[in-house]
């Protein structure tokens, strides 16, 4: 896995570590051992608004978002990390899922892959503990 880091927060990097490397485990428990493939995993961080859309006008002029998108050229999530680092771990959980179920799965239907991506965004580590809490925003969406 590769990061480009430059200017996070103390211990910014290590929780990215653990929580993408924990969606990877996540993802890929149900593989066998023989068939387990290795995702090559770019996550990009950029610290301005305007280097971002720059960035994201010529890697992916398709879209139209503010946060984080994701290009399978290259394997890379590119992340805006504005001034809430825990939004902005929760864009790179959401965009590594989707780098994650490329290289692990492939072609899936937009609505599982992205369904996937928001579940992994509800992510909390607490040392060897996960959680992912949700649950209860999607039940309540379905319920409406």
């Amino acid at each position: 896995m590769i990061l480009d880091t430059a200017n996070l927060p103390a211990f910014t990097r290590d929780k990215v570590n653990a929580e993408v490397r924990q969606v990877y485990r996540i993802l890929s428990r149900d593989l066998d051992l023989e068939h387990m493939r290795q995702v090559s995993l770019n996550v990009r961080i950029i610290g301005t608004q305007d280097d971002f859309q720059a960035y994201r006008q010529q890697r992916a002029p398709q879209l139209r978002t503010n946060s984080g998108f994701y290009t399978s050229d290259n394997n890379e999530a590119v992340v805006f990390q504005g001034n809430n680092p825990e939004q902005m771990r929760a864009v790179i959980r959401h965009e590594a899922t989707h780098v994650m179920m490329a290289g692990l799965y492939g072609a899936t239907p937009s609505w599982f892959n992205e369904g996937l991506a928001e579940y992994f965004e509800q992510l909390e580590l607490s040392g060897q503990a996960r959680q992912v809490s949700a649950v209860n925003y999607h039940w309540r969406h379905l319920n409406a």
